[in-house]
């Protein structure tokens, strides 16, 4: 009964929060483009970047939840070790994009400093 109650929910529930995710991505990149833009195109733009990463990173969670929703209605090993796999992978992902994001905040946060000490 429950099962057959899941195998009706959960596929919905998480193509919802992989449709959050994709719309979380289009949004950033389109916010990083302009800020790109308004930087002058160049591609050492840190608030740019810091951007994409944030998006990136929320949008990796949102799939990352839709994932682990899977797993509750996997009928047999070989798919779970399919989403096993990918799970890893967007969790490996996702903390390189945390750790890429916490340098530019650092590089951004010692650049400001660096100026107003200059002023």
């Amino acid at each position: 009964m429950l099962e057959e109650i899941l195998l009706q929910i959960v596929p919905p529930i998480a193509a919802g929060l992989e449709l959050i995710a994709v719309i979380i991505t289009v949004v950033g990149a389109v916010k990083g483009l302009f800020q790109f833009i308004q930087g002058g195109l160049k591609f050492d733009n840190k608030e740019a970047r810091l951007t994409l990463a944030n998006c990136l990173a929320l949008s990796l969670q949102f799939m990352l939840i839709a994932e682990i929703l899977k797993t509750i209605i996997v009928q047999n090993l070989k798919s779970f070790i399919l989403l096993a796999v990918v799970a890893a992978l967007r969790i490996i992902v996702t903390f390189v994009v945390h750790w890429e994001a916490s340098g530019l905040v650092e590089t951004s946060q010692r650049d400001k400093s660096k100026k107003d000490q200059n002023t």
